[in-house]
């Protein structure tokens, strides 16, 4: 439903317009418009604005950077200048710019990886991926100008400054590169429609794309001169070009008038043979690289080039522009070279896989000229524009690329022009395209350039709103959270408005005057810890338990609760913004290291980049190790200081069998760089337990020896060696030795007991596998003696630094939440695969530290969460409360008045329905278990509808990228056609909106997603997957051994605490046989036993989606408590044939009881039945499933079994949730809409290039029709996995 025009009232004021869906009436929707009138429209505007203006005069200094930017911004602003600007444009001006021609390309994984080249149809030799290139690299890279940063492309930002605009590429195929590139960025996000292609596909010389939510036109027309042309420029096969100065090529130049954006891109070929003409009288005025011809001077290249784009600048916004009274704005591209360092038939050119790094290439003599004609014809052609009659509010920029293309040898096709060009094997001669970039790829980036120059130049109100709203969420992110992802700032916000108003972040023990963290248990949490993949962070090998191949990885799925309050997961987005800046020293023995190196870890699975800028010449070692997080400034260092104070023997050589330690002198390392560190951590305890000698006065006296009987000295124990040795490091950091220095926060840790039940080198020992459960385990007396004088001392240090500038103490207390994880530990798996040869009778084991990831994340939070009001933000707490209103009220009326046509029903739709009461969401059964699939007033009905027409709806992911099972990477595997992801399903009664994947995690925060069931569980699983991945980093937990199965994947999406798995089920209860093993003729099913992997993983599954139904009609024996108690055809056995509906029945109930048994908050949703399309022809017949659109309404209908078995789903839902008293029961009823895709199979393209041989297709191949593809009709079932789990996250709320 298209949104309504605003409509005026009697004053002239503009009124808010609501958004009415098909099923809510004037009534319903009155309750919120009652709330959007005049009066409230103006307050909203003038609260917003001057609370903005406020916040900039009042909490920041005059010589912030943010206000200098902004006073550069009013400098430029009267000329209509931006400093992001790239070039100056169309009036000179020297404000302070942005240059992106200069820079380099920096490591960026995924930067390039946006949209599927085949998918969005460009042209077939640029298609690398498509084609089996089999490095990726390329897409992993960003630009990153000298002077400021180049923000990803924004679809909805480019399509919001070019609304109702023409946006042409007039030029060479360069020009058309750059064109697909901005169509398929813009198709991720918007549907368009291709309006015009030249008959001949191939040439690709006039093409025409419409954005129709937008109104947005995308040209390209072929014009390598700009000027009128002939010969090879219209036939390959000639062998020079006939251009005619004076004329311009026809067809561009006669729609120039509709042109609103018009980039000029033209270069290459002047470099070809060419016989120019003046076009008035066709004679010859000069040629370039032509033999043969007598009495006709080499004009060379520059010339001509420089007069063609000349001409063309002069009809786009000189006098040719005639009467245009509407802006325009031309943007002249500068050349991109090629990187031909060999032939062009030379299979091996161009084959480099990484960007050139400074200094390494430079920009060519040719290619600077060219790029230095294209600046000054601008330059010309703006100092012009004002005098010319018909030229209005037209501009000229320059999109500068010449050497940020110089330094992409790898982004070009080269071989990969043509589909698997070594399939055959390594030809001599072959052509190869060094010349166009890879589709993704480099050229993306210009796109990114083109954008900035667009939108930094728009001046009308809706701009004006954007503006504004930009930036408000500036200062916002600016001074509340730090850079990151929107859900990460939202989630920031909350914490620290609670942390405000409660006080937390004060005090010494426990964590905060609020809550106290020492004091808890650790509960289930399935992927708490799950977070990074301690390899890739390069963690301490003896430390990186999944890498040594510790099978059992249960102790990553707890989290600590408090007892009197939540600890949230650590987010390296508010940690980086608390320290930024600042140095964070970890001080202390291994366990100050093992703390660092699950902050680095942490902070680098955010997404955070970092650079390690120190570490020992001796890597094991690991005695001072540096890593530096230059988003924020921020530097993690870790000193090896077992005593904190100077130390000789053992610490130095492991083969000394004591320590001599010198209580009155700090260990040097740390001492001496003590007033760099903003953030010190203190952790020490276990060395004082070795046998030690103490000396005072420099060595020159002996205070007292431990655990030396041998030598004649008093035993001294090692409280009060511990006692002193903390006391004197905290004199050093804020003490007098300190004074003068900036504010510094200083952390105490507690004492973290070791695990060793039996001998240190005995295999057996720490091999628990879970925590001490209350109760069950106390902190020893020792434990409890060295926490008390941690904190003892934090205190005395607190009291003693009381009066010093900003300085302050915390303790970080977790003795006892160390104490209770025993499971936490490497034990043996300190090694590498310890029993690869058996189990060795002495083995060394490390009950002490503790696995990365593992229990360790615990103490960041908290260590976060001590840094309560930390001087990360800019603000005072107060101000905090009083952004959030305004923030959203602005969004709210942002939407409400300026959104584009189409835009208010995807916004408010549902909104609007959950406020009125009208609610739309997927759930057919309630909690009480009343079926609601007729009622109006109760839940929109998605399983009645239709499919309807939306140009790429589901081109949303690349299959490929997102690592779905080959078999259905339908567009991978070089399916021709993709009209089945132009679809989408549209209900009877309501909407259905597309996947938010920022929406699922939100509503999934924290939880453990479990698909379980057969293969078409797993395939909404990784459909899932996908769609998330698409938005969101993850990371690939565990997958089976033997991947081509599948039968079990856990992703886990570490921003949001989301662990997604699948599990192969595909009885629910346990089953043997064929399902395990092809070979065998039929399966083996117990009914009445689980037993299976995801029974004994249910326990801490927060939502489960149980798929069951296709290998109920294979052959099957049936048990129940051990005895056969009938077959499914299997004829030959003399057993009762039962059918399949009853066990089908039998084992949904088995799961659902097991599910609703262990008092466990869940939802549990059931997937019906969703059929294949076999219709009757066997599974090797290559024509089966070969349909290219969905059914229409009346022409196919669900078939009797299917509507059988949907029906049990039912029944069964009904009846569970009528039973469950913590278990939400929900039924996600696909089974209509399934049965009208047999579009959406991969059929024979399951395998990959199934005709590639070419000749007749083959009487048999095997097909699937079962399965969608992915992308595909499945990601539908998610759409609606969404919209039941929204509704459950809005009823908890």
């Amino acid at each position: 439903m298209a949104a309504r025009e605003l409509p005026r009232h009697g004053h002239g004021a503009t009124r808010l317009s609501c958004p009415t869906p098909a099923t809510t009436t004037t009534t319903t929707t009155s309750n919120l418009c009652s709330f959007l009138n005049r009066a409230a429209s103006a307050w909203l505007v003038c609260a917003v604005l001057s609370l903005f203006l406020f916040n900039l005069l009042w909490f920041y200094p005059v010589d912030a950077p943010w206000n200098a930017a902004l006073r550069s911004v009013a400098a430029t602003s009267g000329e209509g200048k931006h400093p992001s600007m790239a070039m100056a444009g169309a009036g000179g001006g020297e404000g302070a710019r942005c240059d992106y021609s200069e820079g380099r390309w920096v490591a960026a994984p995924g930067r390039a990886r946006r949209y599927n080249g085949t998918a969005c149809n460009v042209k077939e030799s640029e298609r690398c991926v498509g084609n089996g290139r089999p490095d990726t690299g390329y897409l992993d890279w960003r630009w990153q100008p000298a002077s400021c940063e180049l923000p990803a492309f924004d679809a909805a930002a480019f399509v919001g400054a070019a609304r109702g605009k023409h946006v042409a590429f007039v030029g060479d195929s360069m020009a058309r590169n750059q064109a697909e590139s901005l169509v398929c960025l813009l198709a991720t996000a918007f549907p368009y429609t291709l309006v015009y292609r030249d008959p001949h596909p191939r040439e690709r010389k006039f093409w025409r794309w419409a954005f129709p939510a937008h109104n947005v036109t995308v040209s390209v027309y072929w014009a390598p001169f700009l000027a009128r042309s002939t010969g090879k420029t219209d036939d390959y096969r000639k062998p020079r070009n006939d251009v005619y100065l004076g004329a311009l090529a026809e067809r561009w130049s006669a729609d120039a008038d509709t042109m609103d954006v018009v980039v000029i891109s033209q270069g290459h070929w002047f470099w070809i043979p060419t016989i120019y003409h003046d076009a008035a009288t066709g004679e010859v005025v000069g040629m370039h690289n032509v033999t043969g011809l007598k009495n006709t001077g080499d004009i060379g290249l520059f010339a001509p080039y420089r007069r063609t784009l000349r001409m063309a600048l002069e009809r786009l916004v000189g006098s040719g522009a005639g009467n245009r009274t509407r802006a325009r704005t031309v943007v002249v591209a500068t050349f991109s070279p090629s990187h031909f360092e060999k032939a062009w038939d030379d299979p091996t050119t161009c084959a480099r896989t990484r960007p050139y790094d400074d200094g390494e290439k430079e920009v060519g003599a040719n290619e600077r000229e060219l790029r230095s004609i294209a600046m000054e014809e601008v330059a010309a052609a703006a100092a012009r524009r004002g005098a010319a009659a018909g030229g209005g509010e037209s501009r000229v920029e320059v999109l500068d690329v010449t050497k940020l293309a110089t330094m992409r040898p790898d982004g070009h096709p080269g071989v990969y022009m043509h589909r698997d060009p070594f399939a055959r094997g390594v030809p001599k001669r072959l052509q190869v395209d060094c010349l166009h970039f890879c589709l993704p790829g480099p050229v993306d980036t210009f796109n990114e350039i083109l954008l900035q120059l667009l939108i930094n130049k728009r001046r009308d109100i809706f701009t004006s709103l954007i503006y504004v709203a930009l930036c408000l969420a500036l200062l916002y992110l600016l001074c509340l959270t730090p850079r990151g992802s929107p859900e990460n700032a939202v989630s920031a916000l909350l914490r620290h408005v609670t942390i405000a108003s409660s006080g937390e972040g004060r005090g010494g023990g426990g964590g905060g005057g609020g809550c106290d963290y020492s004091e808890g248990r650790w509960v289930a949490a399935a992927g708490h810890a799950r977070r990074y993949n301690g390899t890739a962070c390069d963690v301490k090998g003896s430390e990186d338990c999944a890498r040594n191949g510790r099978p059992d990885t249960g102790y990553l799925d707890w989290r600590w609760r408090p007892a009197s309050c939540e600890l949230p997961a650590f987010d390296a987005a508010a940690f980086l913004a608390a320290a930024r800046g600042r140095h964070v020293a970890f001080v202390g023995d291994s366990m100050a290291r093992n703390q660092a190196e699950s902050l680095v870890c942490l902070l680098a699975a955010a997404a955070f980049p970092y650079r390690l800028v120190y570490r020992d010449r001796e890597p094991g070692t690991r005695k001072f190790w540096r890593w530096a997080f230059p988003t924020h400034g921020v530097t993690v260092s870790v000193y090896w200081a077992p005593f904190l104070a100077m130390a000789a023997g053992r610490p130095e050589n492991f083969s000394v069998q004591h320590n001599l330690v010198y209580l009155d002198t700090l260990a040097e390392r740390w001492s001496a760089d003590a007033d760099t560190m903003d953030v010190a951590v203190i952790s020490t305890g276990h060395w004082f337990w070795n046998p030690t000698v103490y000396y005072h006065h420099n060595g020159g006296e002996v205070l007292g020896v431990h655990n030396l009987p041998e030598l004649n000295h008093t035993e001294i124990g090692f409280f009060s060696p511990y006692r002193e040795a903390i006391r004197m490091s905290l004199e050093r950091l804020l003490g007098s030795a300190a004074a003068g220095r900036r504010g510094r926060t200083v952390v105490v840790t507690t004492f973290s007991p070791a695990h060793f039940e039996k001998e240190w080198d005995d295999p057996a020992t720490c091999a628990r596998t879970r925590p001490y459960e209350d109760g069950e385990k106390e902190v020893g007396g020792i434990e409890g003696e060295l926490r008390s004088i941690a904190i003892e001392e934090a205190a005395g240090a607190a009291a003693a630094a009381a009066a010093a500038a900003r300085s302050r103490v915390e303790v970080l207390d977790v003795t006892r939440l160390a104490t209770m994880r025993p499971d936490g530990h490497p034990g043996v798996y300190m090694h590498r695969d310890p029993f690869a040869r058996g189990v060795p009778e002495r083995l060394q084991s490390d009950c002490l530290h503790f696995c990365l990831p593992g229990p360790m994340g615990a103490y960041q939070p908290l260590q976060h969460h001590h840094g309560g009001a930390a001087a990360g933000y800019f603000l005072p707490r107060t101000a905090v409360t009083w952004l959030p209103p305004p923030c959203l009220s602005l969004a709210l009326l942002h939407l409400l008045c300026c959104s584009p046509p189409g835009g208010h029903q995807a916004v408010f739709s549902p909104l609007l329905q959950y406020f009125n009461g009208n609610g739309t969401y997927s759930s057919n059964i309630s909690s009480s278990g009343v079926e609601e699939r007729s009622s109006a007033a109760a839940s929109c009905d998605y399983s009645v509808g239709r499919w309807v027409r939306a140009p790429g709806h589901a081109r949303r992911y690349n299959g490929t990228a997102c690592n779905v099972k080959p078999e259905q990477d339908c567009v991978g595997n070089g399916r021709p056609e993709t009209g089945y992801l132009d679809w989408r399903w549209q209900p009877a009664s309501c909407e259905l909106p597309a996947f938010d994947a920022a929406a699922f995690l939100a509503a999934a925060r924290g939880r453990h997603v479990a698909f379980v069931g057969d293969s078409m569980a797993r395939n909404q699983a990784e459909s899932l997957h996908c769609l998330l991945a698409a938005a969101f980093p993850h990371e690939l937990v565990a997958q089976d051994a033997e991947r081509y199965k599948r039968q079990f994947t856990r992703w886990s999406f570490p921003s949001h605490g989301v662990t997604l798995s699948t599990y192969w089920a595909p009885f629910l209860v346990r089953s043997g046989g064929k399902p395990f093993n092809y070979t065998m003729p039929y399966n083996l099913v117990y009914l009445d036993e689980l037993g299976n992997r995801w029974d004994a993983d249910a326990g801490t599954m927060d939502v489960v989606v149980l798929t069951a139904g296709h290998w109920f009609w294979n052959p099957a024996v049936y048990h129940r408590r051990g005895e056969v108690v009938g077959v499914h055809a299997h004829p030959e056995l003399n057993a009762t044939e039962i059918g399949f509906t009853s066990p089908y029945r039998e084992a949904f109930r088995r799961a659902l009881e097991r599910l609703g048994s262990d008092g466990r908050r869940r939802t549990v949703v059931l997937g019906t039945f969703a059929p294949p399309h076999f219709d009757g022809k066997p599974i090797f017949d290559p024509t089966a499933c070969t349909r290219t659109e969905p059914y229409r309404d009346g022409e196919k209908e669900v078939g009797s079994i299917e509507r059988e078995m949907r029906s049990i789903v039912f029944e069964e839902a009904t009846a569970a949730a009528a039973a469950a008293a913590t278990m939400r029961v929900e039924v996600e009823d696909v089974t209509r809409l399934a049965t009208m895709r047999p579009d959406g199979h991969p059929g024979v393209y399951m395998h990959r290039d199934p005709f590639a041989g070419g000749g007749a297709r083959p009487e048999r191949m095997q097909t699937d029709c079962l399965h969608s593809c992915l992308p595909g009709p499945v990601d539908t079932f998610n759409e609606i996995l969404l919209q039941i789990l929204s509704r459950q996250r809005s009823r908890e709320k």
